[in-house]
C-alpha cells in the first residue's frame, strides 16, 4: 500500500537550525477493488501522477471482498471505491457496496461500480437497488472517462465531508456554549474552553489558555498567567511557561494580543479572545495544520460564544460581589435595629414602676416582637426569607412569660409546619402573633393549654390559628381592633370559630 502522506523539514528563521515537522501533505485516497491485476495495472498507469482539486491520488488495491472490507475499516478517508462486480463471487462487488452503506455505515465514499459483465448486474437494477453512484462497463471506460468519473467521485466526497464536518463542528459549539454559559469559576471555564477547542480541532494535545493582559505592554518581561494547560501546560508553573512556549510561540503571542484575531503560524494556533472590560486571553494550541475556511469560520463562531461566556461570567461575578455586599449591607442593619430595639426594651424595664403599666406592657411586647424577627434577619443566610418556626416558638414564650403569675405559667403550644414569610410580611405576622395570645390569656385561671398553629403550602397561603379550649375567650370586642388591623395589613381578615370543644381566631392571607 502506497505511503499515505509525506513530511518535510521546517526551520525557524533565526532558530540556529531548529527544525520541526511540517504538516502532512493531503491525498485523496482511491480503492482500486478488482480481481484481476491487469485491471490494477492499467488503473493506475491511467491515474499515475494526476492531481485532483489541488491534491494527488493515492491508490490502494484491493484483490477480493476481504481485502477491500479490511481496507475500508483501517481507513476511514477513503474517497473512492472503483468496485468490480465479479471478484471471489458471482456478486461480490453488490454485497460489498450494501456491505459498505449499511453495516460499515459509510455514506460519504463514492462507489463507482465497474463490470465487464454488464448482464450479471444490469444497470437499471443496480442503480435502483444499491447506494452506488456510478455504473461502467470496463469496455466504455477509457481513459479520459475514467480519469473524468474519478474526478466526479472525489468532488462529490468533497462536498459530502464539508457538509459533514460543518454539521460536527455546528453540534460541537451548540454542546459547548450551554455548558460555558454555565461554568462560573474561571478555573473550570478556562479547563472547558481549552478542551473543547482541543476536540474542534483535533489537533495536538499541547495547549494552554493564557491570560495576557499584562503582556501587550511590555513583551520582554513575558507577563503571561496561565488559566488552564493541556499536555506539557498541564500544572507547569508561570515562571516555566516562557521557555516551554519559545521565542517563536512568543512573537505569536505577542502578535495576536495586540491585533486580537486569530492565525496559524508554524504549526501554532492562536485565538484572542475578549472579556468583558477588553481584557485579553488567548487560546494557544501547538501542533495545529492549516485552517480551512470552514475551520476558521467555526473557530470564529466558536470565539464568540466564548467571549460571550466570558463576559457573562464577569457579569455573574461582578453580581455575585454585589449581592455579598447587599446581604452584608441587610444584615448589618437588621442587627443595629436589633440592637435599638433592645435598647428600647432596656428603657421600658428601668421604667417608673408606679406608672401605668398595662399600655407599657403592651409597647413592650410589640417592640420585642419586632426585635425577634430582626435577629432572625441579622443571623439567617437569606435575609428575603424568615423561617417562622423558631420565630412562633420565642414569640409564644415571651408571652406566656408576661401573662404568667407567681404560681402557674400558662402552657402555650406552638405547631409550624411550611411557614416562611418574605420579611414585608415577616413583621406584622409576629405583632398579629403577640396580640391574639396577649388577648387569649388575659383572663385567669387558665381552662388548658392554648394552641398556636401555623401552616403554609406551595401555593403560598398562610394560616395563623390560635385555638382556645372550653370556654375560652374568643373574638370580642375592641380589644383585638390592632390584630383586625395586623390582618388586614397582611392582606387576610380575622375570623373566629366556636364549638362544644372551643373556639379559634385564626386569619388566612396569602405570602
Amino acid at each position: 500500500m502506497p505511503e499515505e502522506e509525506t513530511r518535510k523539514p521546517f526551520r525557524f528563521p533565526g532558530s540556529s537550525g531548529r527544525t520541526v515537522p511540517a504538516a502532512p501533505v493531503k491525498t485523496w485516497k482511491v480503492l482500486i477493488a478488482d480481481d484481476d491485476e491487469e485491471v490494477h495495472v492499467v488503473t493506475r498507469l491511467v491515474l499515475k501522477g494526476k492531481q485532483a482539486l489541488g491534491r494527488s491520488l493515492d491508490l490502494i488495491s484491493a484483490k477480493d471482498s476481504t481485502q477491500c472490507r479490511a481496507a475500508l475499516v483501517a481507513d476511514p478517508d477513503i474517497a473512492v471505491v472503483l468496485l468490480d462486480v465479479v471478484m471471489d463471487t458471482d456478486d461480490a462487488g453488490l454485497v460489498l457496496a450494501r456491505w459498505i452503506r449499511t453495516e460499515l455505515g459509510n455514506a460519504s465514499v463514492r462507489i463507482i461500480l465497474r463490470t465487464g459483465q454488464p448482464g450479471r448486474a444490469p444497470e437499471s437494477r443496480v442503480i435502483t437497488e444499491y447506494e452506488i453512484n456510478d455504473y461502467k462497463e470496463k469496455t466504455e471506460l477509457t481513459h479520459e472517462k475514467l480519469w473524468s468519473s474519478v474526478v466526479t467521485a472525489i468532488r462529490g466526497y468533497r462536498d459530502i465531508k464539508t457538509i459533514q464536518q460543518s454539521r460536527a463542528g455546528m453540534q460541537m459549539i451548540l454542546r459547548a456554549a450551554p455548558e460555558l454559559f454555565k461554568l462560573r469559576s474561571l478555573k473550570l471555564f478556562a479547563s472547558g474552553v481549552l478542551t473543547q477547542m482541543i476536540s474542534l480541532l483535533n489537533s495536538g494535545k499541547d495547549a494552554a489558555l493564557l491570560d495576557v493582559s499584562g503582556f501587550a505592554a511590555a513583551v520582554d518581561d513575558h507577563r503571561l498567567k496561565i488559566l488552564a494547560g493541556a499536555g506539557k501546560y498541564l500544572d507547569l508553573a508561570e515562571a516555566d511557561l516562557p521557555g516551554r512556549i519559545g521565542d517563536p510561540g512568543l512573537d505569536l503571542l505577542h502578535d495576536i494580543t495586540d491585533s486580537g484575531g486569530m492565525e496559524v503560524r508554524d504549526g501554532r494556533m492562536a485565538a484572542c479572545v475578549t472579556g468583558l472590560r477588553g481584557e485579553r486571553s488567548v487560546i494557544y494550541i501547538e501542533e495545529c495544520g492549516e485552517l480551512s475556511d470552514l475551520d476558521r469560520e467555526l473557530l470564529s463562531l466558536y470565539c464568540t460564544n466564548v467571549s460571550a461566556a466570558y463576559m457573562n461570567m464577569g457579569l455573574y461575578t461582578e453580581l455575585e460581589d454585589r449581592l455579598d455586599e447587599k446581604s452584608a449591607l441587610v444584615h448589618e442593619i437588621h442587627h443595629r435595629v436589633k440592637n435599638n430595639l433592645q435598647v428600647i426594651l432596656s428603657l421600658i424595664s428601668l421604667s417608673d414602676r408606679t406608672a401605668p403599666g398595662q399600655a407599657l406592657e403592651g409597647v413592650r411586647r410589640l417592640i420585642a416582637a419586632m426585635a425577634v424577627v430582626h435577629d432572625r434577619v441579622s443571623e439567617s443566610p437569606n435575609e428575603e426569607r424568615i423561617d417562622f418556626e423558631s420565630c412562633a416558638v420565642e414569640l409564644a414564650a415571651d408571652v406566656a412569660a408576661d401573662a404568667s403569675d407567681d404560681k402557674t405559667v400558662p402552657d402555650v403550644r406552638v405547631e409550624s409546619r411550611g411557614f416562611i414569610l418574605p420579611l414585608e410580611k415577616a413583621v406584622p405576622c409576629s405583632l398579629l402573633i403577640v396580640e391574639l395570645l396577649s388577648y387569649v390569656l388575659a383572663p385567669r385561671p387558665w381552662t388548658g393549654p392554648v394552641a398556636l398553629r401555623l401552616d403554609g403550602d406551595q401555593s403560598g397561603r398562610r394560616t395563623v390559628l390560635v385555638t382556645v379550649p372550653g370556654k375560652g375567650r374568643a373574638g370580642a370586642g375592641d380589644e383585638l381592633e390592632l390584630a383586625r388591623n395586623l390582618a388586614a395589613q397582611l392582606g387576610g381578615s380575622l375570623r373566629e370559630s366556636r364549638d362544644d370543644t372551643g373556639s379559634s381566631l385564626f386569619v388566612e392571607f396569602s405570602a
